[in-house]
């Protein structure tokens, strides 16, 4: 008999993440999944003992707790409490599985025209990172429009704004933490994994960008950024945060003020510039004026 839990897992849990905490029963969860795989022309017959199973393989394949509320009889799952790897494996396999659901998909699903992301190089990146094997390969390098060869230790890797990146040491690190460069994997050809080893030094990524935005972490100190959108550009800033330290201190009719506590880069300016007559820096008055240049400089494109 064909295992299906895999498919159970996915209509199980797209069944609660669209009820949210309003949660459902057993029975509402039956209903669904039978459904769901009688679209499929799968004839399916849902047992309690399986949906009991089903909690436990959740929780200790993919640490996902269902909670139970005796009072409603309703499952539920805090969505907050997953991990974006936990996120980003449940939403593809929702994404799959739309794709498998009618041949004609193309009709009525069309996907933003994107370059590949390099995601070609993920296994072996993965590989020699968990083994700590030297990497060698050619990186070109944007601003000065170069193809260099790097060989590099390689120690985590980073998604941002929807490109993948490698953190990697250039030379051999001191006692002190390695020195990171950032390399994105749509640039790199001719990857090799060489056998040399080398014993890795501490490094803490989420630590290495806890005061970052993207992927540049410079050394200077983080500091209070105030930032005003209007009340329309405010609604997404509330449900997309621009960093984790973003606090809310003021939400009217009229704007929403936030605090964020980072150290200011190109990147972030280029956020901040992206969204331009909706969003205002207030404070520090150094980097409002920073920002004004750069908007200044932008019209001087136009004259």
């Amino acid at each position: 008999m064909a295992n299906y839990k895999n498919l159970r897992f996915q209509f199980l849990l797209e069944l609660l993440k669209n009820r949210g905490d309003s949660g459902a029963s057993f029975a509402d969860i039956k209903d669904y999944i039978e459904r769901r795989f009688e679209d499929k022309d799968i004839p399916y017959d849902y047992k309690e003992r399986t949906f009991e199973r089903d909690k436990c393989d959740l929780l200790t394949e993919r640490d996902i707790q269902l909670n139970y509320t005796r009072s409603s009889n309703i499952y539920t799952i805090n969505w907050d409490e997953l991990s974006e790897e936990q996120n980003f494996q449940i939403e593809n396999d929702w994404l799959q599985e739309a794709l498998r659901q009618n041949p004609y998909q193309k009709q009525f699903i069309h996907f933003e025209k994107r370059p590949t992301r390099g995601l070609n190089w993920l296994y072996g990146l993965i590989y020699a990172i968990d083994n700590h094997q030297l990497l060698q390969f050619t990186y070109h390098k944007f601003r000065e429009d170069t193809y260099l060869s790097h060989t590099v230790q390689p120690y985590a890797l980073k998604e941002f704004d929807y490109h993948w990146y490698l953190l990697a040491c250039d030379t051999a690190p001191n006692n002190d933490l390695p020195s990171i460069s950032v390399f994105a994997l749509d640039r790199i050809t001719d990857l090799d994994i060489l056998k040399k080893t080398f014993t890795p030094a501490p490094f803490n990524v989420e630590e290495h960008f806890r005061n970052a935005y993207g992927v540049i972490a410079l050394p200077d100190p983080p500091e209070d950024i105030i930032l005003r959108f209007d009340r329309h550009q405010g609604n997404y800033a509330k449900v997309r945060p621009l960093h984790p330290s973003q606090e809310i201190l003021t939400d009217n009719a009229e704007e929403l003020v936030i605090r964020l506590h980072l150290t200011p880069s190109y990147d972030f300016d280029q956020k901040l510039l992206s969204l331009g007559n909706r969003i205002q820096v207030i404070e520090p008055q150094w980097y409002r004026e920073h920002i004004v240049m750069r908007l200044k400089q932008a019209l001087d494109n136009y004259e």
